[in-house]
Parts: structure tokens; C-alpha cells; sequence
């Protein structure tokens, strides 16, 4: 008002701060600590933020057994541990330790808390809680994460951006390290994170930064003798974290610099996991057992929580009330979808809706310019082939359950085309696709992605005569991932999704 004499401070309760790390308190769900860029370490405790210590902050956690005991760290390792709550601070770097990363790793063993272990280009072990430290091992390189084993307290892994290490020893007065990098792709993406089953120590999991397209998340059943990539379904973007999820079947939660994502063996392929999470990069993932809650830090966005995956419901009934109008949203029923959402956001707000039987946009829906909805008939994921609805945008912003019945009505009696298939599967550089048209038409055989955009053309005839046909397609520029054979006759539409993989 005076023309930039006087500024008036108005980033009061914008929640937008920058969080590296995280720590849960397993005994008390309000509080949270975490490690912020430029805004040092900090706890919340219920609806309250207490900043600690410095300016950029890192790794933190509490110690369960004596919750009043917990760290804090700044840049390269500068590792801090208070005993009184937070009220004071008292360095307990390893004498002599040098080489630690920005974002150094340290860990707390979860079947003795009292045993801590740090990675620097050395990792150094504790038994006191890091009154006095132990180099263990040779010089393993600068450490990016660590992690030791619930199951077997001897056995601990070692990752930096381009090796992963392995101790069957760990406790032991003088500790071995077994390299296991192996066949993991470290020529061509940076490790960022490893975890473990928390009931076969053999069981792990590894993901990587980067852009290599597939070199994501790659897994091991023997303790990094072999390594199987299990990156199908996700998009080429970094992946920062990983998390198993205790007492599940290998259900892992990652963190993306776009969101969360969640696969389990019974999925078999990775799913979003952000329904209301802001398209932001997650750095760190944790759950709160009791109350079976995942809790994200996000660089840019501050802390975030969920319930954990628990399957496939038969079906939903959303509305504004239950979540807010902006943002992406993935869910799936294995029966019907009803909706009254106002999707307001406009542009980066992403609605997806699967369901196995019907999806009702109920009186009070609406969507406004910008905010995409897209609809499928499926059901939940891996149960069948989706059949991709119709990509709702633009400005109309009514209600639009009448809209879309017709829409699902009128391509659900067009899925005419007989003996549609795809072989082999999942699909590495080349397809062949099988369809039978009972009549003369135009044709049309396309690939469509995930978010509804035609990749490729494979076909484009506009006279094709009747009869059985098997053909065969190049697909080796495609990325590896999940998508859509699409086929276009005068009769309908038909599409099959199938995963590619190298």
C-alpha cells in the first residue's frame, strides 16, 4: 500500500518446508522429528513445531527405550544426541571420522537400541549409544543409507551411490563386509536407499535415482548374490527412499520425486499411493506401527501421513468432506465408484477412478478448467485388462453422472472385437497381437501409456477386410512400464494393458 516502503510478512502457517528426514516415536504417535534444508532439526508433537538445532538438518531419531534420548544431525555427518528432551545438545561424531556425505546415514539397530551404526566413507558401530564408536570394516566408501536386520542382529548392509555392501558379523570385534553390488545397473543410476524384510535377512531391496528408464527398484532373495529388477510400473523419476512394510508379503512403499508408489506380490506391479499428497519429492518414508500409519517427509511440502495399503475394497463413496479438491487421487474397488469430489485445483490435479463394475458421478460432482478425471472399468489392479473410459477436461463444470453412464454404456456395447490377445507377456521388444473382425472396417492399433497418451501407431488402415489376423510389432522404443494395446474398428474400441520390460 506504500508502494514497497513496508513489506508485511504473510508466509505464516504455509506448510512448505523442506524435510530431508524423518524419526517416529513408536510409543507416542504425536510426535515426529525431522531434519530440514535451512531450517534445521525440529519436532512435532501434535499441532506443535519445536526447532532444535541448526540451520540444515538431517538425519534424526529417537531412542525407543529411553524416549527422552534422541539425535539430530547437520551436513556431512555432524551427528548430535541430547538426553533431556531436546534441551541440549552434545556432539558424538567418531573421533577421527571424515568423508561423510551431504546427508550422512546413521541407524539405530532395532534389536538393541543401544547399538547405533554410521556411515562416513567408513561406518563406525556404537554400543552406547554413541558415547564412544568402533570403525568396523575397511574403507566400504562414502555411505548413502544403511540397514540392519530385525531378524539376524549379526547381519547388516552397507549402500553407497555405487556399491551395496553385506556383514554377517556386524557385532563382532572385528567385522567383515562382502561386496554385493553384483549386476545392479551402477553404471547408469545412484543408489539412494535399502531395506530389508523384517523376517529373512537375505530378503532386500534397493532403489536408485537417476533417469535410466527401468533401473528403479531391484530386489534379492539371497542377500545380493542375485538381483531381480522389479521396477515395472514405475515412471522414469528418481526414486529417493524405500520402506518395508513389516509383516507383509514383500509389500515395499517407495518415494518418488513425484509422490509415493506401493507394490506387494499380490499387486505384482507398483501402484500410486498418493490419494491428496501434492506432486512433491519425497525423501523419506516410516511407519507408525500401532496406529499403521505411513508418514512421509517432503521436500518442499513439510510432513504427510496415510493409512497404510490394505487391499482392494468392494467400493467407495468419496466426497469433499473426505478428501479436498486438489492434487493426485488413484482409487480403485473391485465393484463401483460413486463420487460427489469437486475438483477445483485446476492444473496438477489428477483424479483416477477404477472400478469392476460402475463408476456413478453423483449429483454434486464437479470438475472445473484444468482438473483431469480419468474413469476406467476394471477393477482393481492386475485382475484384468483396463478399458480406458474417456479423459474428462476442459471447462464444463457441472454435474456429470448422466455424462459419463452414456460414455460407459455406449463403449461397453462397442467391445465387439473376438479373440483379442497379446503374447508374449510381459512384452520386451516386440508384440504380437491376435484379433478376429467379424466384419470389413477401418482399423486402428495403437499403444497407449498410462495417462491416456498414444505413444505409437502400429496400424492405420482405413479398409481392412473381415477375417483372423496375427501380426507382429516392434516395441523396443518403448519405455519399460505399463500400457495400453488399443484397437479402433467401426464396431468399438478394445484395449488389453500389458507390461514391458528389457
Amino acid at each position: 500500500m506504500d508502494k514497497g516502503v513496508v513489506w508485511a510478512d504473510r508466509s505464516t502457517g504455509l506448510g512448505i518446508t523442506q524435510f530431508y528426514n524423518l524419526g517416529l516415536l513408536q510409543s507416542n504417535s504425536a510426535k515426529i522429528l525431522g531434519g530440514a534444508q535451512d531450517n534445521g532439526c525440529n519436532q512435532l508433537n501434535g499441532a506443535t513445531f519445536t526447532h532444535f538445532y541448526g540451520a540444515d538438518g538431517f538425519e534424526v531419531a529417537y531412542r525407543e527405550s529411553t524416549p527422552t534420548t534422541l539425535f539430530i544431525e547437520s551436513q556431512s555427518g555432524g551427528i548430535r544426541r541430547s538426553t533431556n528432551s531436546g534441551s541440549t545438545f552434545t556432539s558424538i561424531v567418531p573421533p577421527g571420522a571424515t568423508g561423510g556425505g551431504w546427508d550422512t546415514p546413521y541407524i539405530i539397530d532395532p534389536a538393541n537400541d543401544a547399538r547405533m551404526y554410521i556411515g562416513y566413507d567408513k561406518c563406525y558401530r556404537s554400543t552406547n549409544s554413541g558415547t564412544s564408536w568402533t570403525q568396523i570394516g575397511g574403507a566400504l566408501g562414502t555411505g548413502v543409507d544403511l540397514t540392519a536386520c530385525p531378524s539376524n542382529s549379526s547381519r547388516l548392509y552397507y549402500a553407497t551411490s555405487s556399491k551395496v555392501w553385506r556383514s554377517d558379523n556386524c557385532t563382532a570385534a572385528a567385522p567383515t563386509f562382502t561386496n554385493v553390488t553384483g549386476t545392479l545397473p551402477v553404471a547408469s543410476a545412484s543408489i539412494t536407499s535399502i531395506t530389508v524384510d523384517n523376517t529373512n535377512s537375505l530378503n532386500a531391496f534397493v532403489s536408485f535415482s537417476g533417469f535410466s528408464a527401468a533401473n528403479k527398484v531391484f530386489k534379492t532373495i539371497d542377500g545380493g548374490v542375485t538381483w531381480t529388477n522389479i521396477s515395472t510400473g514405475l515412471p522414469n523419476i528418481p526414486v529417493n527412499c524405500i520402506l518395508y512394510h513389516n509383516g507383509s508379503a514383500d509389500g515395499i512403499y517407495v518415494g518418488t520425486d513425484v509422490g509415493v508408489y506401493y507394490r506387494d506380490d499380490a499387486l505384482g506391479t507398483w501402484i500410486p499411493f498418493m490419494n491428496g499428497l501434492p506432486n512433491v519429492i519425497v525423501k523419506e518414508l516410516e511407519i507408525h506401527t500401532s496406529t499403521n500409519q505411513l508418514v512421509a517427509a517432503t521436500y518442499g511440502r513439510g510432513f504427510w501421513k496415510s493409512d497404510t495399503y490394505s487391499g482392494c475394497p468392494s467400493g467407495y463413496s468419496l466426497s469433499t468432506s473426505n478428501y479436498q479438491d486438489q492434487g493426485y487421487f488413484y482409487f480403485e474397488a473391485s465393484s463401483s465408484i460413486s463420487s460427489s469430489m469437486h475438483l477445483y485445483g485446476g492444473e496438477g490435479t489428477d483424479c483416477n477412478y477404477n472400478a469392476g463394475s460402475y463408476i456413478d458421478l453423483v449429483d454434486g460432482f464437479e470438475i472445473t478448467d484444468g482438473s483431469l478425471l480419468h474413469a476406467y472399468i476394471d477393477g482393481c489392479t492386475g485382475t484384468s485388462n483396463p478399458f480406458p473410459i474417456q479423459k474428462l477436461s476442459g471447462s464444463y463444470a457441472g454435474p456429470m453422472d448422466d455424462k459419463v453412464e452414456d460414455i460407459l454404456q455406449a463403449q461397453n456395447q462397442s467391445f465387439k472385437i473376438d479373440d483379442f490377445e497379446l503374447y508374449p507377456v510381459p512384452v520386451r521388444n516386440t508384440v504380437n497381437v491376435s484379433y478376429t473382425l467379424n466384419d470389413d472396417s477401418p482399423l486402428k492399433i495403437s499403444v497407449v501409456g498410462i495417462d491416456g497418451k498414444q505413444m505409437n501407431v502400429l496400424m492405420n488402415q482405413s479398409d481392412m477386410k473381415a477375417g483372423v489376423y496375427r501380426l507382429n510389432f516392434d516395441t523396443s522404443n518403448l519405455n519399460n512400464g505399463i500400457y495400453f494395446m488399443r484397437i479402433e474398428t467401426k464396431a468399438g474400441i478394445a484395449t488389453k494393458r500389458f507390461s514391458k520390460v528389457n
